[in-house]
């Protein structure tokens, strides 16, 4: 069975391909470690309802959660699973949670010195880059079983000229399938000027052929694409914002 390694760490790194037996495998080096982990080929659902199903409203839970309850990843994670038994509410409100409590670190940005983005520092400190909406997002899932990888490639935007910048976003396992989300992109945006809040849910549960649009994942399995668009295709391809699919 096709497999691959997924990195979990930073996106200063370099990638490779190799095979052991009948496995083959592609590992991303980061820094002097090599940090991975290995899952089975990912398989997605068309399902645009869903995604338009969840358009712009905040889930309740996250917009009330009581302070005692967000004093760690874990509590705050353990009072959403233990509020919201739908597994699609429950992941929808662990992004929103992300989404609406960290700020993008434009200064991070545009200076290129970037402060850490572990979860902890992140859901401390308020602020991260992708990075860090990606790992706290992953640690919040961990923190209740829930299955959250992270995604690394590029992505397009304007601040990136229509080139491929770093990027990193994620992919939930529900109900046997997976779904596209960056809570990054759903926080709001930036410019020159910084970064303005601005919840939305453009890039949650957003069909592969929308997400494509913009994120192009270094592991061509992560489009979740029956056919996998090359590259070149992706940087040519005209700038499409995801209300144009609505």
């Amino acid at each position: 069975m096709l497999g691959y390694l997924i990195a979990i760490a930073t996106l200063v790194y370099y990638t490779q391909n190799y095979t052991q037996g009948n496995q083959s495998y592609q590992i991303t080096e980061i820094y002097n470690s090599t940090v991975f982990t290995k899952v089975e080929k990912p398989i997605t659902i068309a399902d645009k309802n869903l995604w338009l199903s969840n358009r712009n409203k905040p889930h309740p839970l996250v917009m009330n959660i009581p302070a005692n309850e967000e004093v760690s990843i874990k509590s705050v994670a353990n009072y959403i699973a233990d509020h919201e038994s739908d597994p699609f509410q429950r992941i929808k409100a662990l992004h929103d949670y992300v989404a609406t409590r960290i700020s993008y670190d434009a200064d991070a940005y545009f200076s290129g010195e970037y402060p850490p983005q572990d979860p902890q520092t992140v859901f401390k400190t308020r602020q991260a880059v992708c990075q860090g909406y990606a790992n706290l997002l992953m640690a919040l899932s961990k923190a209740i079983n829930e299955e959250i990888l992270i995604i690394v490639g590029d992505s397009r935007t304007q601040i990136s000229n229509f080139y491929g910048q770093g990027h990193a976003w994620n992919a939930a396992k529900i109900q046997g399938y997976w779904y596209l989300i960056d809570p990054t992109w759903d926080s709001g945006y930036v410019n020159e000027s910084g970064f303005y809040p601005s919840y939305n849910t453009n890039y949650l549960f957003t069909p592969p052929e929308v997400m494509i649009m913009s994120h192009f994942p270094n592991n061509k399995d992560w489009q979740l694409l029956s056919n996998p668009l090359p590259k070149e295709e992706f940087l040519n391809n005209p700038m499409i914002q995801p209300e144009f699919f609505c």
